[in-house]
């Protein structure tokens, strides 16, 4: 067992397994995020594990999320609402 920080979901053999049976996900990350790499390393282990995952990459660093220009951000909101199941003029609770 590792016992320092690195060891999380998104690293080594945990990753497999996190992301087996995982719900439908959408993963974003930001495109020079320090953690860019493992959103992306994530996305693709829960794909490879059958999960319907999606992934979205917004410009910016870490929060972009939240400085992201309204056509990033509407992208993967709108993303949000449909796997939420929330109508087009609903609010994405954030």
């Amino acid at each position: 067992a590792c016992s320092t920080w690195r060891c999380t979901p998104l690293s080594g053999d945990a990753l497999a397994a996190a992301a087996t049976g995982h719900p439908p996900t959408l993963v974003i990350s930001c495109s020079s995020d320090v953690l860019r790499d493992d959103g992306v390393r994530y996305w693709r282990a829960l794909v490879a594990a059958g999960v319907a995952a999606d992934h979205q990459q917004v410009e910016g660093s870490h929060g972009c999320t939240h400085a992201a220009n309204s056509s990033a951000r509407d992208r993967y909101l709108d993303k949000l609402r449909v796997a939420l199941g929330l109508d087009e003029d609903e609010d994405v609770p954030l």
